[in-house]
């Protein structure tokens, strides 16, 4: 599919009545000026320049509001496990309108019978600067029970939104993400009472039952049985869940299979004969090549 023409166009603006003197004069006199989109252009002269303090304690306050709804989590398994957290499509929307004078620019790149490829492209017209993300995402089934029309387009939606928020984060201060996350976290758990516990686990429980995850993978995950959930651990799950529902990480991601080793009992292992030369080889079966039968 070819790629779309993208041009910055200049167009006359109206001033509204009650922009005061202290407006641009360029501005005030109703000549053009830019309109921003994605393709390349220059920082413009605006009508309200950004306060960095202000703007980090709006975007602060929209995080404590939004808490779970902000973020995201899940945890990486293999040689060096950790558990990741990120913003998800509604957080990082929320800290782009706080920053201001800014905006993102999504189009749909490429199309194959396999997949869709979004670029998403973050503006900001102060500093004249344009941060371009590509993502593909795979015409795969949505986790739940849809139609198939519904579930492709959900599939479609779900790509746009990863794509933008991709392009919103990495054009916005990484300190500035870092300490919304913190404040959405803390707020996230300080919603949840100590007496709502019960309904808040069963909740959890029966939203991952819809994707197939049974409650004894959940307490295997959190490393806890059911009654012993606190908010960490229910906040943590929640996490997941949004992350499965709207941010991109499979079932399989966030709950990756175990991978269980037998128990082998050195006394009473037959000898297995064979061409080695070291018995205790053969007394494993090491010495066999792979899938080969004892």
């Amino acid at each position: 599919m070819p790629r779309p023409q993208r041009t910055t166009e200049l167009l006359p603006l109206e001033v509204p009545a009650d922009v005061g003197a202290g407006a641009p004069e360029a501005l005030a006199r109703g000549t053009p000026v830019q309109r921003m989109s994605a393709g390349p252009f220059q920082a413009v002269q605006v009508v309200r320049p950004r306060d960095v303090k202000a703007a980090e304690k709006e975007a602060r306050a929209e995080a404590r509001f939004l808490g779970e709804q902000f973020f995201y989590g899940w945890d990486i398994r293999g040689k060096n496990p950790k558990h990741v957290e990120g913003i998800g499509i509604v957080g990082a929307m929320a800290i782009l309108r706080s920053w201001g004078n800014c905006a993102v620019d999504v189009q749909l790149a490429e199309e194959s019978d396999e997949a869709w490829t979004f670029e998403a492209t973050f503006l900001d017209a102060e500093r004249g600067t344009a941060l371009r993300r590509l993502y593909r995402q795979p015409k795969t089934k949505v986790e739940g029970q849809y139609e198939p029309e519904r579930a492709l387009n959900m599939t479609f939606q779900k790509g746009q939104s990863i794509a933008v928020r991709g392009a919103v984060l990495h054009g916005l201060p990484a300190s500035l993400r870092g300490k919304c996350l913190r404040e959405a976290k803390l707020a996230a758990q300080a919603t949840i009472k100590e007496a709502e516990l019960p309904q808040h686990r069963a909740r959890v429980v029966a939203a991952f039952a819809k994707l197939g995850v049974s409650q004894e993978r959940l307490e295997r995950k959190v490393e806890k049985p059911l009654g012993e959930w606190g908010r960490e651990e229910v906040v943590e799950l929640e996490a997941m869940w949004r992350g499965i529902k709207a941010e991109g990480v499979s079932v399989g991601e966030a709950f990756p299979p175990e991978v269980r080793t037998a128990e082998v009992d050195l006394g009473a292992a037959a000898v297995v004969p064979g061409p080695t030369t070291n018995p205790d080889q053969r007394t494993l079966g090491l010495d066999r090549e792979p899938g080969q039968e004892g």
